[in-house]
């Protein structure tokens, strides 16, 4: 009952795993399972310390430069502070200017009328 066109399943089989339909190339697995030396091993991990050496030196050097940044920000916190203290003190020094300025034209009227009630009197007596 097999139709002249349909082959037979060995066949079919036979044909699909010939040698034309196989690879030449053996396959690389996937995942792949390296087989590293000892030399190989320690080489690397020489590397990996040599590695965290150089991050730990920057890191070092980060840190000091930090510890400097906080040395100039309070160097120029203090700065300000005296800056505020002489501010303060000058406008309490220009306050007390004017206040003397201010006696010193009352004691000048004073003088003034003073002179002028001398007149008066000088010339009352005479």
């Amino acid at each position: 009952m097999v139709s002249y066109k349909q082959a037979s399943k060995h066949s079919a089989h036979n044909l699909n795993n010939s040698t034309f339909n196989t690879p030449t190339k053996a396959a690389n697995p996937k995942i792949s399972k390296l087989n590293k030396t000892q030399v190989k091993m320690a080489e690397e991990e020489k590397e990996k310390g040599m590695k965290i050496d150089e991050i730990h030196g920057m890191f070092n050097i980060v840190m000091t430069k930090l510890e400097k940044l906080d040395m100039i920000e309070e160097r120029i916190k203090s700065v300000e502070e005296d800056m505020k203290g002489v501010k303060h003190s000058t406008e309490f020094a220009h306050t007390e200017i004017k206040e003397i300025k201010e006696e010193q034209k009352g004691m000048r009227a004073n003088k003034k009328t003073d002179r002028e009630n001398r007149g008066r009197k000088r010339c009352i007596m005479q």
